[in-house]
This record gives structure tokens, sequence and C-alpha cells, in this order.
């Protein structure tokens, strides 16, 4: 089963995305979810704590697209974290990986034939619950100290 959802982007977004799509014969979709990877392997930069989310700036309606991406459910919960952890709307995490990334994505692509299907190892959400209270840990990579990290309830995706 997919998931299907709207995003909103401007013109020169939805031609980056044009772009890269017919230059590696990809999905939209594909394309988007390939982008936000690459902001969540640099997610330092843009992790942001204590404020309310970020949207695009605003323009005349004129320049807006709607795109519409279907993607895995793992994929979309992977976008809803980002969205919580990174303060922003999920088309301005979009606008902002194709800014940042588009160039070096299609350089990656041209090198990197990918045959796995799920890019992303290690990435869990595990729940601990502490008397009344819990707590969902999210992991984006492999823990270091493995034992510690599993405990009685994990949730993989």
């Amino acid at each position: 089963m997919r998931i299907e959802t709207t995003i909103y982007c401007t013109d020169n977004t939805k031609y980056s995305i044009g772009r890269i799509q017919s230059h590696c014969a990809k999905t939209r979709s594909s394309v988007i979810i390939d982008l936000t990877k690459l902001v969540l392997k640099n997610r330092e930069s843009i992790l942001r704590y204590s404020r309310a989310v970020r949207y695009q700036n605003r323009m005349t309606s004129g320049k807006w697209h709607r795109m519409h991406v279907s993607m895995l459910p793992k994929d979309y919960e992977l976008l809803l974290d980002l969205r919580k952890l990174c303060k922003c709307s999920v088309s301005l995490l979009v606008a902002c990986a194709v800014e940042r990334y588009i160039k070096s994505m299609k350089e990656d692509l041209d090198k990197v034939e990918i045959t796995d299907n799920y890019h992303f190892n290690h990435y869990m959400i595990i729940k601990e619950l502490h008397d009344t209270i819990i707590c969902w840990k999210i992991y984006w990579g492999e823990p270091k100290n493995i034992e510690t990290a599993y405990p009685t309830i994990i949730i993989k995706h």
C-alpha cells in the first residue's frame, strides 16, 4: 500500500525535480524521497528545537505548483520524522533539498547503481515505557551500543 500526498513547490523546484527525474529515469516521488534522504545524511545543519514549524515564503499564487507524490509508508514516516525534527514543512524540506543537493544528487546517481530498494538501513523507532510515560527513540543509523538500544518493543522500518 502506498500513501499519496501533495507538496507545494515553485517553478524552479518543479523544474529541477523534472530534470533529475528525466536524467535518472525515476519517478517524481522517487526523486523527492532520494532528495530528502540526502537531507537526512546531513541533518545536523537543519535540526531545530523549540520553535514553530517553518513554511516556504509566500509568493503570488501563480508561481506555485501542487505536486502529487506517492510513497511507501516507511518513506512517508521518514518525511514526517524530518518534519518534526527539522521544524519545517515537507514542502520546505523538499525545496531546501533541491537547492542544496540537486547537483550532487545527479553526480552521485551517475556514478552509483543502487539495487537495494530501501537505501537506509538502521532506521528504527523504539518505544520505551517508564512508569506512565511513553518515550520514543528514533534511530537514523546504527546505535553505537546496540545492547542498550534494543528494549522490549521494536518497530523496524
